[in-house]
């Protein structure tokens, strides 16, 4: 079923104006020109034309490198992802800190460069220290400058943002005085039944949805808002005093009134390449290690268990999509011959002498070559059998949602939860782990799951 149609309404997806389309393919290269040109003129202001110790090829060698850094940096913060129109924070922040981290990359490349060249004065990246402070300062506030003109552009030919309210008419009234006196928005509907949100968005061509209570919100979960943001419509949720008490920190204000945007498209599309790109860069770097173990451990099993030494099962992954996941046979041959079975602890199906492969997660081994392939990661919800899915979507509201990303090897609720932990917990822990995501989260599962391993922890 297509995503705009799982409310029951058929909702289109919601179309950037054609100028938009347009330009916004080409900002990647158009700020890796300003970048460009930033460096070429600050050097020539101090130095002149006769550019010192390097060849001028070196110089613009360098400046290009540099510059695909930032861009690369600036990607990876979500510069050139779609963003919401309604109060989005300002971008200068996040564009120092990428731009900050981009530096970083560049000075670790002069070191190590340095290093193993052996002469401290040649660098492979020669810049002087003064032009790429320019860079860092300046350069940060042209991409600001670039991305708030570019937004402006984006919001004139898109008009103003149509606005639905949900939620009691006591509030809807409320909301509707205070969004009356801000010219940038237009209300073009309200309701308080969440089953007519869909019905009213397509007909009043609506781009972004208030909700105003939570007992709306959690009438609307997982539908209509799953179906809103496939089609593209902002979803945000108004905030009271009481939700000070809960740390929200990243506040949006739209006509004055305070907002918090709820994001189900959890992980935005240039974190996610970082993401396999991450992951395929630790499988190389650990292939000396991971490789003779899977060796090993497929000899132990041929010794213990016998043939087959792999097992092979049909599991749900990214979109629903289903795929075969291979393990270490740890059971006897015909372990599900009367059909699938859950596992438990003491499961006499278990050969005895592959017990310490299900306890310290060995087992598991093989699916690395899932991972090379795409159809898994090495963090993630944990792939589960067609035969349950269909139960735990139908008693636990949004569990589909786990299947946004492919599933993982591991993952922040086997980290943290038990073997025996329930799926609806387990649930609370995967989403956490999608609308959290981060580099550092992904790095700190992955070493809290070799601790997992060492402990044996059920």
């Amino acid at each position: 079923m297509d995503g705009s149609e799982r409310g029951g309404t058929a909702l289109p997806p919601r179309q950037e104006p054609v100028g938009w389309r347009r330009i916004q393919p080409a900002l990647p290269a158009f700020d890796f020109g300003m970048l460009f040109t930033l460096m070429v003129a600050v050097t020539t202001a101090r130095f002149g034309p006769s550019w010192p110790t390097y060849p001028a090829g070196a110089y613009i060698g360098s400046f290009a490198v540099t510059s695909l850094l930032l861009i690369t940096a600036y990607y990876l913060a979500g510069l050139y992802d779609p963003s919401p129109r309604l109060g989005a924070p300002p971008a200068g922040a996040k564009i120092l800190s990428a731009s900050a981290v981009a530096v970083g990359v560049w000075a670790a490349v002069q070191l190590a460069g340095g290093a193993l060249i052996a002469d401290t004065d040649t660098r492979p990246l020669p810049m002087p220290l003064g032009v790429m402070a320019a860079v860092l300062l300046a350069g940060s506030a042209l991409i600001a400058g670039r991305h708030r003109l570019s937004r402006k552009l984006r919001d004139r030919w898109a008009g103003p943002p149509r606005l639905l309210l949900l939620g009691a008419a006591e509030a809807t009234a409320a909301a509707r005085a205070g969004l009356a006196d801000d010219p940038t928005v237009l209300v073009v509907a309200e309701t308080d039944a969440p089953e007519a949100v869909l019905s009213l968005a397509a007909d009043a061509a609506v781009t972004d949805v208030l909700v105003l209570d939570g007992v709306h919100l959690d009438r609307c979960f997982p539908e209509p808002l799953s179906t809103l943001e496939a089609a593209g419509v902002t979803v945000l949720r108004q905030l009271t005093t009481t939700h000070a008490l809960l740390g929200i920190q990243r506040i949006r204000e739209v006509g004055g009134l305070p907002f918090v945007l709820l994001r189900f498209q959890t992980v935005p599309r240039s974190q996610r390449r970082f993401k396999r790109g991450l992951e395929l860069l630790v499988l190389s770097a650990t292939v000396w290690l991971w490789l003779p173990l899977l060796a090993a451990t497929a000899l132990y099993v041929r010794a213990v268990a016998g043939s087959p030494v792999l097992y092979r099962q049909v599991r749900v992954g990214q979109a629903g999509q289903l795929f075969t996941v291979v393990k270490f046979r740890t059971m006897v041959p015909d372990a599900e011959v009367g059909g699938p079975q859950l596992s438990f602890d003491g499961d006499d199906r278990v050969v005895p002498g592959c017990r310490w492969l299900r306890s310290t997660r060995l087992d598991e081994l093989p699916q690395l070559f899932n991972v090379l392939g795409g159809t898994m990661s090495l963090v993630g919800p944990r792939p589960e059998r067609p035969e349950l899915i269909c139960d735990l979507e139908a008693q636990l509201p949004g569990y589909d949602r786990r299947h946004e990303l492919p599933p993982g090897l591991t993952g922040l609720a086997q980290v943290h939860g038990r073997y025996a932990t329930g799926a609806r917990y387990k649930l609370g822990y995967d989403l956490q782990y999608l609308s959290s995501w981060s580099v550092w989260l992904e790095l700190s599962i992955l070493a809290r799951t070799l601790w997992v391993v060492f402990t044996r922890r059920q």
